[in-house]
């Protein structure tokens, strides 16, 4: 098998192995872009403004959906393209690490999904994500370390 040594040749090569209703264009992205504006504008008139600036594919960015979604706050979601250009406000928002999942609270920016997900559970308390036993909390924050140690490894191993 002929490998690609460069990044381009990579990500071309990787989007050549993808079916085509995987990929996403740059038009697709601009039509998601002004349906995130008029969403986030409902959403200000609302309250809180919650955006999330993700990736289909990302396990990373699934976890800060499901916590979302099972604490009930409404929120646009920013499909970025990891691909091609990386959009400003996500250069912007998380400078260290230029990459998804970031949630946007009214403004300001959090990144890193397990660092996400605690702030979702302390900003909107209503229905905990975690048990109440504190053993069963550390067991599960054990789980989740392990995971994101073994997703992380091999999606560098994949990539």
């Amino acid at each position: 098998m002929n490998i690609p040594k460069t990044s381009s040749s990579i990500i071309v090569h990787y989007k050549s192995t993808l079916p085509s209703h995987f990929l996403v264009t740059s038009e697709q992205i601009t039509s998601k872009r002004k349906e995130r504006n008029q969403i986030q504008e409902d959403i200000m008139s609302k309250g809180d403004q919650v955006e999330i600036l993700d990736f289909w594919a990302s396990p990373f960015c699934a976890r800060v959906k499901i916590a979302l979604e099972e604490k009930g706050v409404k929120h646009v979601d920013s499909e970025e393209d990891l691909f091609g250009a990386k959009s400003e406000l996500l250069l912007k928002s998380n400078p260290i690490h230029q990459r998804v999942p970031v949630l946007l609270h009214n403004g300001k920016p959090i990144a890193e999904s397990a660092i996400i997900v605690s702030y979702i559970d302390e900003v909107w308390p209503s229905k905990s994500l975690l048990p109440t036993c504190a053993y069963d909390r550390a067991q599960a924050r054990f789980w989740v370390d392990y995971i994101d140690k073994k997703v992380s490894c091999l999606i560098l191993t994949v990539c």
